[in-house]
């Protein structure tokens, strides 16, 4: 079976390749069996694909266009020592829907996926969280990093979902959840460093409902300055600190936070109460307050402060 064969090319050219394509999955397919790591054997059909991502990632060459796929309802547990995504320029692209896409759960005060390398995609997968409170669910020190459809989950810990580290330059995230299930979590995206500009995040859910929201910040840039970012569509469940916390520039030109949504479980006395903005620029964003929910009070725009 060739999964590409009746795929149409998509605007973002998410299945066109020019490399190789290698499948993993440890659940059986009809007519398969359960993945192995074994090359030549293994890897080229989803029928007999490679038991575990880190392997797929290792027979893949730099900047050829390869892609894995994950099949749906594959499941890594107890991931000890990081997944390192470096071979520049491929994909790991996740099948499934729901709690059906593939699940990476880390083990231990570990980055779960670490991606060093420039010009890599990430879709469709699930990033799961274990009680321990260091490390990150991903760390990205790679430029070009393009994140989509993915979930990450955490709880008690880690306490930082995403971390942006230095070089990490022109970052994408478009259309991903950041759940949190229990109080603990700190910040959902800390970007530390300034060489991590130009970012793009844009149409993702961050809910914390379920928890105690995120004590430090949801999005924050409070190390150095992050220039030319974009935050666009997004949505902000269960802030009881600021959401997006960007106080590291005295300039008001550094990017744009525009059409967001935030429900705050304090009540709202001022801009301030929801938003550090530092050189960020914020237009057509609303902030509610759900202790006084039925009041006009509640509801305050969100613009611009000097």
């Amino acid at each position: 079976i060739n999964l590409f064969a009746n795929v149409g090319m998509l605007s973002d050219d998410l299945w066109a390749t020019t490399g190789r394509v290698f499948y993993v999955g440890n659940v059986a397919v009809p007519g398969g069996v359960v993945g192995s790591d074994t090359s030549g054997a293994h890897g080229d059909s989803p029928q007999r694909p490679f038991s575990t991502l880190d392997y797929a990632i290792g027979q893949c060459v730099a900047s050829r266009g390869d892609t894995i796929v994950v099949l749906p309802g594959h499941s890594e547990t107890a991931v000890a020592a990081a997944i390192a995504v470096d071979i520049a320029g491929i994909r790991i692209i996740g099948l499934g829907n729901g709690r059906n896409k593939p699940a990476f759960e880390r083990s231990g005060t570990i980055d779960l996926f670490d991606v060093s390398v420039a010009n890599v995609r990430l879709h469709n997968l699930r990033l799961l969280d274990t009680a321990d409170t260091a490390g990150a669910l991903l760390n990205v020190s790679g430029a070009d990093l393009k994140i989509t459809n993915c979930v990450f989950e955490h709880s008690v810990g880690p306490l930082v979902a995403l971390t942006v580290a230095s070089g990490a330059a022109r970052l994408h995230i478009e259309g991903c959840l950041f759940l949190g299930t229990a109080a603990g979590p700190d910040v959902a995206i800390d970007f530390e460093s300034s060489g991590s500009d130009n970012p793009i995040i844009r149409n993702c859910m961050f809910n914390y409902d379920a928890s105690t929201g995120c004590d430090l910040g949801v999005i924050r840039a409070n190390a150095d300055t992050v220039q030319g970012g974009l935050i666009e569509g997004c949505t902000f469940l269960k802030v009881d600190t600021v959401a997006i916390d960007m106080n590291s520039s005295a300039s008001i030109s550094d990017g744009i936070v525009r059409d967001c949504r935030f429900l705050a479980t304090a009540a709202l006395t001022s801009i301030e109460d929801i938003v550090d903005v530092g050189g960020y620029l914020f237009f057509e964003c609303y902030a509610h307050d759900a202790t006084n929910a039925t009041t006009a009070a509640a509801r305050v725009p969100i613009g611009t402060v000097s």
